[in-house]
């Protein structure tokens, strides 16, 4: 809500009458500012809040900058009670395992939100003096918020910033130091521009980690006229029946949201449900931040539904109205259906010999009761199919019913293409339905072999495996002149 008409003078007291909803016992509240002005930093002192009705007083004192360059950054605070009238404010023990393989470790500045039964709380920054998030190490942090009861979820991200801002994430584990329990989420998925899905926000889900999160596809068209592109750093928030995603920083790319660009961009969260309205923001930040957005559209491939809206307007404090969040409101009658899809975790096993890992890219189709996908490409990052190495990629696939054999192989190119290939699994991620493509042989050209293999599905859900058979194929190409090819 905002709090205009008023100057936030050094040394004052500002008062202000608000009308809202019953809210109950005031938990906590979060006071931000959009970062405008000629001099936007600002020193909160304490907010008071007092019901005009029952005259019940909190105070939430604050004794920090709300501005870009002091402090930690950060221009938005959530405050707690100090006095009676909350829950009394819990401390909760933040543990990050980056990732032991090359590259791993982040320069960028880290944060987290906590998802919980009761409400959620952050972004919070994880921050400390010592050099954080570094290949193969555990970092700790703590951090303060009104009771969230039992924790679901967590959104960890990264802005991007720093020489090597890429970062392989193991897990999170959060700790409440109330009652102690331990809460994990795993991750092994990469928070970087450049790899897998050039996701830098990553919701994790309790035991769970990202397996049973939908994602969404999120495109935003930006005008093609004078200063429509923007510097600054650009929030989403997706709202649907069943939920609401958080607010996702959206960057995959150095020329996102300039003029006349199509950006798109994955989100994934918990399901929503039927969408009812995407929120986009900035932080004003930047040599120009003003931003025309024409057009949005989110696609959900799981449930078969495509989302469209023309905006048309400006986020911009110096431009139409001064706003820098626009909600655009989906109209039912206007979704656009098209075949679902299913979310498939593929986990596959690189062999544990001598020469096994391979730098060529992976392709796989799988075939299934009710259909074959369609071709996929496994290659997304730089470091997969190591040696003796199990790599997880998520695949959004055509409804295939049950997967009864895949078929694997790869472009033969560069100068380690030869893959021993120990076993491909599939699980489906609402389910959890598993099926194992056991391999255990290479793929090269080497001694007359081959860069393509059939392997049939095994597993409790597989009453009977289909036969492997080899044939023989022998092709005759005519004697006429001109009759040979090169191509593949």
């Amino acid at each position: 809500m905002p709090l205009t008409g008023q100057k936030f003078v050094r040394g004052s007291a500002v008062t202000f009458h608000l009308t809202v909803p019953r809210l109950g016992r005031l938990q906590k509240i979060t006071m931000e500012h959009d970062n405008t002005g000629l001099a936007p930093g600002w020193f909160l002192e304490r907010v008071a809040v007092t019901h005009r009705k029952t005259q019940r007083k909190y105070t939430f004192n604050c004794g920090q900058w709300l501005a870009k360059d002091e402090g930690d950054g950060a221009i938005s605070r959530e405050l707690l009670p100090t006095q009676a009238g909350g829950d009394a404010p819990v401390e909760y023990q933040i543990n990050t395992f980056t990732g032991d393989r090359r590259h791993a470790g982040t320069d960028a500045n880290v944060s987290i939100v906590l998802f919980g039964a009761t409400g959620e709380a952050g972004p919070f920054p994880l921050d400390t003096p010592s050099n954080n998030f570094e290949r193969g190490k555990e970092d700790r942090f703590t951090v303060t918020c009104p009771p969230l009861g039992e924790l679901k979820r967590v959104r960890v991200s990264h802005d991007n910033s720093g020489v090597a801002a890429g970062w392989f994430l193991d897990r999170v584990e959060v700790t409440d130091t109330s009652s102690g329990t331990k809460y994990v989420f795993p991750c092994n998925h990469w928070l970087a521009v450049d790899e897998e899905d050039g996701q830098i926000s990553r919701e994790l889900v309790c035991g769970l980690g990202t397996g049973t999160l939908v994602p969404y596809k999120v495109s935003i068209a930006t005008g093609d006229k004078r200063g429509a592109g923007t510097s600054a750093e650009v929030y989403c928030l997706l709202t649907g029946d069943k939920g609401v995603s958080g607010k996702v920083r959206l960057d995959n790319n150095s020329k996102n949201f300039e003029r006349g660009r199509t950006d798109v961009f994955t989100v994934e969260c918990s399901e929503l449900g039927a969408l009812k309205s995407l929120t986009l923001s900035h932080d004003n930040s930047g040599v120009g931040p003003g931003w025309y957005v024409e057009r949005v559209a989110v696609e959900c491939p799981t449930l078969g539904r495509l989302y469209r809206a023309d905006l048309g307007q400006w986020l911009a404090t110096d431009e139409g109205d001064g706003k820098i969040e626009r909600t655009v409101v989906f109209d039912e009658a206007q979704v656009q259906q098209f075949d679902r899809e299913s979310v498939w975790i593929c986990r596959v096993h690189t062999s544990d010999i001598l020469g096994a890992g391979t730098n060529a890219r992976v392709f796989i189709i799988v075939y299934g009761d009710k259909g074959k996908s369609d071709e996929q490409v496994l290659q997304a990052r730089n470091d997969l199919f190591e040696r003796n190495q199990l790599d997880e990629i998520k695949l959004t696939l055509t409804r295939v019913g049950k997967p009864y054999k895949l078929r694997v192989w790869h472009d033969n190119r560069g100068m380690l293409a030869a893959w021993h290939l120990d076993y491909i699994e599939l699980q489906h991620a609402q389910t959890g339905a598993l099926y194992r493509f056991p391999c255990g042989d290479w793929l090269s050209l080497k001694n007359g072999g081959t860069i393509v293999r059939e392997l049939p599905a095994t597993g409790d859900l597989v009453k009977q495996p289909l036969q492997v058979v080899d044939y023989r194929v022998q092709v005759f190409t005519s004697s006429k002149r001109g009759a040979g090819t090169d191509a593949n």
